[in-house]
């Protein structure tokens, strides 16, 4: 799947790479060809935003901001791992705070899985998305929470929201008061 043309090429970020290191320049490659197996436009918009990444990060960061944009790619698309590739300064910020914030990992998706499938007697996937929400069949968190200098409680507001939506699907938040009305409940 093509993503080249005459509009877009790699060349200003091929110049920009070649000032590099080289242990820099090897890990792009090694990069571009792990992300060009799943996406040749993600492996593109990698190679645009690599530069930058280099200019603000060491290299573990750099991997940790790859492995992160892969992980919205997979979860949530193209075009949003696109958006996390390019947000490399917000990453930066991310990674700052990130000593107190708790992230949704399989592991807390599996506990938090279990969690609800407690509550509510029946099974609720939980995702990542930007915002908190809810479908009903699945409870969306966001992918962190570094609300508090306290990674416990960041953990524990991962499990009050989780319960409050649970909340919002028992007690009929969904629910109309009747067929003909125009609103769901207040």
């Amino acid at each position: 799947d093509a993503v080249l043309s005459s509009g877009r090429n790699t060349a200003r970020a091929a110049e920009q790479l070649a000032l590099c290191s080289a242990a820099q320049q090897a890990f792009v490659l090694h990069w571009l060809e792990v992300i060009i197996r799943t996406n040749s436009e993600l492996g593109f918009q990698f190679i645009v935003n690599a530069p930058r990444a280099f200019a603000v990060m060491d290299l573990e960061h750099v991997e940790n901001w790859v492995i992160h944009a892969m992980d919205v790619y997979d979860q949530q698309g193209l075009y949003p791992g696109s958006q996390a590739l390019a947000a490399v300064d917000t990453f930066v910020e991310i990674q700052g705070q990130s000593r107190y914030a708790v992230r949704l990992d399989d592991t807390k998706v599996s506990i938090l899985s279990h969690y609800l499938r407690g509550l509510s007697a029946r099974p609720l996937r939980v995702k990542t998305a930007d915002t908190a929400c809810t479908d009903t069949e699945t409870v969306y968190l966001p992918a962190f929470i570094n609300e508090f200098q306290s990674p416990e409680k960041n953990a524990a507001l991962y499990r009050l929201t989780a319960t409050q939506l649970w909340a919002q699907i028992h007690f009929g938040t969904f629910r109309r008061q009747s067929p003909q009305a125009p609103k769901l409940s207040h």
